[in-house]
């Protein structure tokens, strides 16, 4: 097991949550990419952290008295419920539900795929996406992974930087100060956090996932009013992992080539895209790659926007439950059974 931890401690052994976690911690352990670093940080036992404490926040408001399914939940605080709209939850559940079971593991992925991306893999040499993903046992599924920000971006200098800081940052004396020491340091940006990554070991084909539940995308960066969260995934999914240390297998090795990008959101944004900048800017990047041009006006990225524009994507966690009932179980709710819940059965509009 992944962090030398024994399989059979019951801590690890138990699912830790029937609803939003039902995986056990031994399995969720093994869902954080190996890095190259003897540090404490490298433990992936810490990853936990963050689900553990969302679901501590949720066990203390269900042991509250009086507070149940059909009570009224007036008295609990947004942080009690976390839960209910933590993005590392949604996508966890998502994708581990379709994952999990190597005996129908690249079907299911597959078919999020075929619903994401489109019928044919837009990566050349794979008329299926069965093909694309190869054997289930050399298949990985990993979340939260930090890939480095591409060097001829963070370490941009002399002419490179002047045109940076004139045509993509607001010119007010504290930022440009920080801006140009971050560059000194080749720093201008850090890692970019992958909410899922699923990668081949044996065909180096990658998807990097963005999830989003109620959340929009962040607009721009510290010292860059055009990189918005899209074109930064699209950045980090171009470069190739070889020339990064940290990375161990499989990300070193995965083709940027054959790297897709596949937003994640609920049914109610990817039906009205206007709801939210993420929906209006993907349809953007979708139709009009040269809208992009902000991320390939490097030497390095030049002539590369229409082949990234076409391996996005956009997926729904309801989708995934159509193709396994049994992810984000929640959402088999619907609004009108949880406004019974909350003690208000009158339909909108009703007369009083």
């Amino acid at each position: 097991m992944n962090g030398g931890h024994d399989n059979q401690d019951p801590f690890f052994a138990e699912v830790m949550h029937e609803v939003y976690l039902p995986f056990t911690r031994a399995e969720l352990i093994r869902r954080f990419a190996p890095i190259r670093n003897t540090s404490r940080s490298a433990n992936p036992v810490r990853h936990l952290a963050s689900y553990e404490a969302s679901l501590e926040n949720y066990a203390k408001k269900s042991a509250m008295p009086g507070i149940s399914e059909g009570a009224s939940l007036l008295g609990t605080s947004s942080l009690d419920h976390q839960i209910e709209r933590d993005e590392r939850i949604w996508i966890t559940n998502a994708l581990m539900t379709l994952y999990v079971d190597p005996a129908t593991r690249i079907q299911k992925l597959s078919d999020a795929l075929r619903a994401a991306i489109g019928a044919v893999p837009p990566s050349d040499g794979y008329p299926t996406w069965e093909d694309a993903l190869g054997h289930a046992d050399d298949l990985e599924l990993y979340f939260e992974v930090n890939l480095p920000s591409p060097p001829s971006y963070r370490t941009c200098s002399g002419p490179a930087l002047v045109w940076h800081l004139d045509n993509r940052m607001l010119a007010t004396p504290f930022i440009l100060s920080k801006a140009v020491a971050a560059a000194r340091r080749s720093q201008l940006e850090g890692t970019t956090k992958v909410d899922a990554l699923l990668v081949s070991r044996s065909t180096h084909v990658s998807v990097l996932f963005e999830a989003k539940v109620l959340s929009d995308m962040s607009p721009g960066t510290s010292y860059d009013i055009a990189r918005n969260q899209i074109l930064r995934n699209i950045d980090v999914m171009l470069e190739s992992g070889a020339d990064h240390q940290n990375l161990m297998e499989p990300l070193a090795s995965r083709d940027p080539d054959r790297s897709c990008f596949v937003l994640v959101t609920p049914d109610h944004f990817y039906r009205d895209r206007k709801l939210r900048f993420y929906g209006l800017i993907f349809d953007l990047y979708r139709s009009d790659p040269t809208a992009m041009d902000s991320v390939f006006d490097r030497s390095d990225r030049r002539g590369q926007a229409e082949g990234a524009s076409a391996r996005m994507g956009w997926l729904t966690f309801e989708m995934c439950r159509k193709i396994d009932p049994r992810a984000c179980a929640w959402l088999g709710q619907s609004n009108a059974a949880l406004a019974g819940i909350l003690g208000d059965g009158e339909e909108p509009g009703a007369d009083g």
